[in-house]
């Protein structure tokens, strides 16, 4: 489960945080509302957390998990990154401050689909 949560202040990512049932109270960001891939980075690289989850919003967040990995996951629909989709990543980093886009390996890319 992650130790942070940073989400978009809309009402429908807070929605979205509150029916995932996490422990992890959400912090609320304004800059994460319709928010482009540079933006989002910005927010990723100030985290504190060691698990991070991101809500955001498309076509920003679908930008972003491309800026972020070194290699698209093999998933049709990573591309048009549907509501819902959900990429977990690893990244070799020790403080988030040094993010890299590129630098992240696919560990998991689901679509609600892709669930039973």
């Amino acid at each position: 489960a992650p130790d942070q949560i940073l989400c978009s202040s809309a009402v429908r990512t807070q929605e979205t945080c509150t029916r995932l049932k996490l422990d992890t109270a959400p912090d609320l960001h304004d800059a994460l509302y319709l928010a482009e891939a540079d933006e989002m980075l910005t927010v990723l690289r100030r985290a504190t957390g060691s698990l991070v989850l991101m809500l955001g919003h498309n076509p920003g967040i679908a930008e972003f998990a491309a800026l972020l990995v070194a290699a698209p996951p093999d998933h049709e629909r990573f591309d048009d990154y549907p509501t819902g989709a959900t990429l977990i990543a690893r990244f070799d980093i020790a403080d988030w401050a040094a993010l890299q886009p590129g630098s992240g390996t696919v560990l998991q890319f689901l679509t609600p689909r892709d669930l039973p």
